[in-house]
């Protein structure tokens, strides 16, 4: 559990700074800390339960660049209707009964928004040979994880399987292991 939660972390950590780029809210440390701690004793909380750990998805920086609403009150006010839906089986299964290619094309727009201010937040950043060679492979390892045959992840030990269904942890993991193999440049 501790590995995975290093990786929801990461995850969340970018999203925040996804959220700072969105809003042009200052993200001090004092923030990053405060998040962090939140973030971990919720994770601790849901592994009491036998949950696992929990992240600050990322799709909610999409909603916040789409719409433009970034109060603390509207998120508060959403969580609190979402968990009053959860004690509220008829109205859940309304929602389940969605078809699945409107809940695709919502999550698309919220995907196209993250990539387009992932990529703005990338594109003023000089990068060397190095830095994206790990940028891409590790990129390209996450999204890989999306096309990996069934039968090739339950042929793998529960743990791998478990690895295997998060491509940020896949990503992230593979961008970890590039930092530390691959030589850095005679500047450095």
């Amino acid at each position: 559990m501790t590995v995975v939660y290093l990786f929801v972390l990461l995850d969340t950590t970018g999203t925040w700074f996804t959220v700072q780029a969105i809003t042009g809210e200052p993200m001090e440390d004092e923030r990053i800390d405060r998040g962090t701690i939140g973030e971990g004793l919720g994770c601790l909380v849901g592994a009491l339960f036998g949950g696992t750990p929990m992240t600050g998805y990322s799709s909610n920086a999409g909603l916040i660049a789409i719409t433009k609403v970034a109060s603390r009150r509207v998120v508060i006010a959403g969580g609190a209707i979402l968990v009053c839906l959860g004690f509220c089986p008829k109205l859940m299964a309304v929602i389940t009964s969605l078809p699945t290619p409107v809940i695709n094309g919502v999550f698309a727009m919220v995907c196209m928004t993250l990539i387009s201010n992932g990529v703005k937040m990338v594109k003023d950043t000089v990068m060397d040979d190095r830095a994206t060679l790990i940028l891409g492979v590790s990129v390209m390892s996450g999204v890989s994880t999306m096309i990996l045959p069934d039968s090739v992840i339950h042929m793998a030990p529960q743990f791998i399987q478990y690895f295997l269904s998060s491509g940020i942890a896949v990503g992230g993991t593979v961008a970890i292991a590039l930092q530390l193999l691959l030589p850095k440049t005679r500047g450095e």
